[in-house]
């Protein structure tokens, strides 16, 4: 590397590489979070999707247990001693 223009290409040769690098390892670790970001969303709308469904289940056997329960009352109230 004695001429002046070897050195120019090899110093420009290097920004490139050092530019690329750089950039590589940015892109991969904005990827990386945004992948994180997405599941961690996806996992909280399942999880409340669940919770959602578990509490109308709930209300509906709430609601049978007190239809049972109306009608087992009635039931006892008209029956003679």
């Amino acid at each position: 590397m004695h001429s002046l223009r070897a050195k120019i290409t090899a110093l420009t040769v290097s920004a490139i590489v050092i530019a690329m690098t750089v950039s590589t390892i940015f892109s991969a670790l904005a990827v990386r979070n945004l992948g994180n970001k997405s599941s961690n969303q996806l996992l909280l709308l399942m999880c409340e999707t669940g919770e959602k469904n578990i509490d109308t289940y709930f209300e509906s056997i709430e609601q049978s247990v007190e239809t049972v329960s109306a009608y087992a009352e009635d039931d006892l109230l008209r029956t003679e001693p």
